[in-house]
């Protein structure tokens, strides 16, 4: 079965544009008020407990970038109205390398990655950040791959806990000349 076919049976494209991000764009965590930085991707998740993602790369196979995977809770005042504010945790980091099989999306030529690395967030990591602990209560990895580095699409599950109401994708595109991802499971 080809891409394209997986495509037009509903694997969601992240954005319409790819991210051009030659670094992280999100300099803070915590309590903010700033909007969404311009290249980061944001994926509704309300209502959903997790969400599995596949990347793409543009220009070659075998070619790395990296995304940084963080969760906004919106933050309500006693009304239930909303604050303005919201807490954005970082998740971890996905590492991600593209195979040699490809799929055109809107006329773009897009390599599938196959290869995949999940470093969870802890308090050691930079920037620093929960996953870790929250692995360590629930006996579970919040972030878990399956990477056949055989040129057959990779996959990241993050359990955002039903916590939050999106998920953001932040690239740091490295090798890459522009970087997408693709929704292909949301689970309650």
């Amino acid at each position: 079965m080809g891409f394209s076919k997986l495509v037009g049976s509903g694997l969601r494209l992240v954005s319409s544009a790819a991210s051009t991000l030659s670094a992280f764009a999100v300099s803070a965590y915590g309590v903010l008020t700033a909007a969404t930085p311009a290249g980061v991707h944001t994926i509704n998740v309300v209502g959903s407990k997790s969400t599995l993602l596949g990347f793409l790369g543009t220009a070659a196979a075998d070619l790395t970038f990296s995304v940084r995977v963080s969760v906004r809770i919106p933050i309500i005042g006693a009304d239930n109205d909303y604050a303005g504010a919201y807490s954005l945790v970082y998740l971890g980091t996905v590492d991600v390398t593209t195979g040699s099989a490809t799929v055109v999306i809107g006329g773009v030529t897009y390599y599938v990655a196959d290869t995949l690395t999940w470093t969870p967030s802890s308090l050691v990591t930079t920037p620093k950040g929960p996953c870790a602990a929250f692995a360590n209560a629930r006996g579970e990895d919040l972030g878990t791959t399956y990477s056949p580095a055989d040129n057959t699409m990779a996959t990241l599950l993050i359990s955002h806990l039903g916590m939050g109401d999106e998920l953001w994708l932040d690239y740091d595109r490295t090798g890459a000349a522009s970087c997408n991802a693709l929704v292909l499971e949301a689970r309650a």
